[in-house]
């Protein structure tokens, strides 16, 4: 479908696309296919290498979820051994609402960011990382050195100390998680190896190896009774549709007619 795409985009520009216009291209193209392979197939809703709160109104989710347009998708995962298990911690965090939608994307992201090509830069083939409970620290050290390269951060620069130990911590946040249910991540993942994790895959770094964060200070902010006035005059305009016109009484008594904003989730917050 993608090529047939470019071929008539070629066909109606006289070029082919650029990279916005093809990135375009496949990612309304993803999300058909998508909607096709959810709606018209009767499996799970974790099944899915793509999960999109749009598509599937099976995942569970808050009443107003403000993430609702960020997707997870666990084929950019690898190696598969750990993509399967990100699946089976993720979905039962959502279902027990240990995590919310926000924080189980960031969990995706970072693992698929982070801790996968560092696991296939290494040549893991395992969840147990390895056989010999004596070098997985040893793992898990090299880890943190490749975590401060000065090349890893998204945009090609440095993580920070801060993102380096939030890194850490969801690391051993999901190998405790699965030590914990062996047999309900072997089940579920299919890889009876799961369930061979020991007790020091709950303990992947020692207490002094963990990065120290900097206290981040942040001024108070302080609003008045004046302010929280001027505030809630508007929220009429915030909630009422873009086609519609709303009355506005402005603090000082003034009366004028706007255009709404359509944006009732920020006169929520």
């Amino acid at each position: 479908m993608v090529r047939h795409a470019v071929v008539g985009f070629e066909r109606r520009n006289g070029q082919l696309p650029g990279r916005s216009s093809r990135h375009h291209i496949e990612r309304n193209i993803h999300q058909l296919h998508l909607l096709l392979s959810v709606r018209c197939r009767d499996l799970p809703w974790w099944v899915h290498d793509t999960w999109d709160l749009r598509i599937d109104p099976r995942i569970p989710r808050r009443e107003h979820e403000p993430m609702l347009e960020t997707g997870l998708r666990f084929d950019r995962i690898t190696p598969v051994w750990l993509r399967e298990g990100m699946r089976f911690y993720l979905r039962t965090a959502l279902t027990t609402e240990m995590l919310r939608w926000s924080t189980a994307s960031d969990r995706c992201r970072t693992a698929a960011r982070h801790l996968g090509p560092f696991l296939t830069g290494i040549g893991c083939d395992d969840p147990r990382i390895t056989e010999d409970p004596r070098r997985l620290r040893a793992v898990f050290t090299e880890y943190t050195a490749y975590l401060r390269r000065p090349d890893v951060g998204r945009d090609g620069g440095r993580l920070t100390d801060y993102m380096v130990g939030q890194i850490q911590s969801q690391a051993q946040t999901f190998y405790t998680f699965v030590t914990d249910h062996g047999l309900e991540a072997a089940d579920a993942t299919g890889d009876d190896r799961w369930n061979e994790l020991t007790p020091a895959h709950t303990r992947l770094w020692g207490p002094s190896a963990h990065t120290r964060n900097s206290t981040r200070s942040r001024e108070l902010t302080w609003y008045a009774t004046t302010d929280l006035q001027r505030m809630l005059s508007y929220l009429d305009m915030l909630t009422a549709p873009r086609d519609e016109m709303v009355e506005i009484v402005h603090p000082d008594g003034r009366r004028s007619y706007v255009a709404g904003l359509g944006d009732p989730q920020a006169a929520r917050a």
